[in-house]
């Protein structure tokens, strides 16, 4: 995916998702910040179990924090 998005539209959100999943938690932190940042839709549902990998990073609190207000 990542490679992919060098040529393809990827929500940063998607990559934050798919590096979680494949246990690169702080690669995914890295995309989910970029996803806040580009202000990403689907980061919006950051509490759904897709990103439960992901949430268990400690700075995924204040990454995501600029979601809730």
């Amino acid at each position: 995916l990542e490679a992919r998005s060098r040529h393809t539209f990827m929500p940063p959100s998607w990559l934050a998702v798919a590096a979680s999943s494949a246990g690169l938690i702080d690669d995914a932190i890295r995309w989910m910040e970029k996803a806040v940042a580009e202000h990403d839709s689907i980061a919006l549902w950051e509490r759904l179990p897709l990103f439960d990998a992901l949430r268990t990073h400690p700075r995924f609190d204040e990454v995501t924090r600029p979601l809730r207000k």
